[in-house]
């Protein structure tokens, strides 16, 4: 006799599509971190500033932030460029300053990000912020070899050590 169909996610043979509902697929969560959402007033002043970027030949504004573990966009900002948002195989679970949680699964992959004239490559995840457009988080900072100096407010582009 033939085979039992399979449906897409599931991957259990008699689970059909036209039977979706009947066994729910939990997505796995991560875990992020972000304690300033706003371009007002300072948290944590000696870990963060903020500056001007470049995404798409447009000027927005950018928090560099060492308290954040990832980087974020504004979704409005991915709209309006037409930047390429992806979903995530998992949902992001970011917990902001006043212990409020926010969750997406939208990103924006590898986006090239100019600053000060150096072009680098960040992963930014769609958050709703407000007052500013981009955060460059520590992923972004690490990985492009990226120091803050807090004190004169400005951002070190160290060559890459290969």
């Amino acid at each position: 006799m033939g085979t039992k169909p399979y449906r897409y996610r599931c991957g259990d043979p008699g689970h059909l599509a036209d039977k979706l509902d009947a066994t729910k697929v939990t997505r796995p969560t991560a875990q992020g971190r972000v304690y300033r959402m706003n371009g007002r007033g300072v948290s944590c002043p000696n870990e963060s500033f903020q500056g001007e970027c470049e995404i798409s030949c447009n000027i927005l504004t950018v928090l560099f932030y060492s308290g954040a573990t990832h980087s974020f966009i504004l979704m409005d900002c991915v709209n309006l460029l037409k930047l390429y948002a992806i979903t995530l195989l998992f949902d992001l679970s970011v917990t902001t300053a006043a212990d409020k949680t926010l969750t997406t699964n939208t990103t924006c992959m590898y986006c090239f990000v100019v600053v000060l004239g150096r072009k680098f490559i960040v992963n930014l995840i769609c958050l709703p912020l407000k007052n500013l457009d981009v955060i460059i988080g520590m992923d972004g900072l690490s990985y492009n070899f990226i120091l803050l100096d807090c004190g004169r407010k400005t951002v070190i582009f160290r060559p890459r050590a290969f």
